[in-house]
């Protein structure tokens, strides 16, 4: 896990986002992407963001959100210590449960659960 001070809101933001805080843990990402400014950080924005819309049952913007967070992934170069490999699967899976374009129920209660995991956890 990164020791500057600057990831005291990325460490943060981990653990609301594993407690299901989406909201809190989506404002503390998008805190510790203003201070790096990289495509790492800016992938958790998304990735809370697109956890937080789907719980609250949308699909258009999560649809283009995993998209982007998915070439963010891949740009990133493991600043965080987050495991990005398993970041990279659960957006896979969180795409699986997406209805077609034209489908207009969704339930949310049948999301996986999702969990960012530290490289050395």
């Amino acid at each position: 896990m990164p020791d500057t001070i600057s990831d005291i809101h990325f460490r943060d933001a981990v653990n609301c986002f594993n407690r299901g805080e989406w909201l809190d843990a989506l404002l503390l990402f998008e805190e510790s992407w203003l201070i790096h400014r990289d495509s790492e950080h800016k992938a958790f924005v998304q990735f809370a963001s697109i956890v937080k819309q789907l719980h609250l049952g949308f699909t258009a913007s999560p649809r283009l959100l995993l998209a982007r967070a998915q070439v963010l992934i891949a740009e990133a170069t493991g600043t965080t210590g987050i495991d990005l490999v398993d970041v990279v699967a659960q957006l896979q899976v969180l795409q699986t449960y997406l209805p077609s374009v034209d489908s207009e129920t969704f339930d949310a209660r049948h999301l996986p659960a999702v969990r960012l995991r530290w490289l050395h956890e």
